[in-house]
């Protein structure tokens, strides 16, 4: 489902499905899960194993969000101005900051760890191409273990969303 509120609804159509049909919710709460639990689908495998290694890999992916911010506030700390661009982690927000490209980059150096092989980052309809290689681009020099991943998901709201694994 991608979306923590659409896990119960999905559970509860698959318990309805027409006698014959087999049907299992991977209980994935953003896009990064799951799209990292349809990588790990195995056609040749039997639907349990493929129940089990797509819902064990969701505890691996961390998401990360750019929005920006409708009022000003201050949460835990971080003091956010309306109209910026806010960086958030889980469920963290973890700065704001009036260029998008800067927050893009703190938001995702905060989620890469020594474990980090992969960041995808799946850019918004707001985003210019400049901007998406100037993000890639200082991160690449820096990280030069990780792999960067770059998709166009032309989503509105969210200048990019994140999955780091």
């Amino acid at each position: 489902p991608n979306n923590s509120n659409i896990v119960m609804a999905a559970t509860q159509a698959c318990q309805v499905c027409d006698e014959g049909v087999e049907a299992r919710v991977i209980p994935s709460k953003t896009i990064p899960q799951g799209l990292t639990a349809c990588m790990m689908f195995n056609p040749e495998e039997s639907f349990d194993v493929n129940e089990e290694e797509m819902t064990n890999v969701l505890s691996q992916v961390k998401t990360g969000q750019v929005t920006f911010a409708i009022k000003d506030t201050t949460i835990e700390g971080v003091e956010v101005k309306k109209d910026e661009f806010i960086g958030i982690s889980g469920k963290t927000i973890l700065c704001s900051n009036p260029n998008k490209v800067e927050t893009a980059k703190t938001t995702i150096e905060s989620m890469i760890d020594d474990f980090t092989s992969i960041v995808t980052i799946i850019v918004g309809e707001n985003v210019e191409e400049s901007e998406v290689d100037e993000v890639v681009l200082a991160l690449k020099e820096k990280y030069e273990d990780i792999e960067f991943d770059v998709k166009n998901g032309g989503q509105p709201v969210y200048s990019f969303i994140i999955g780091v694994e």
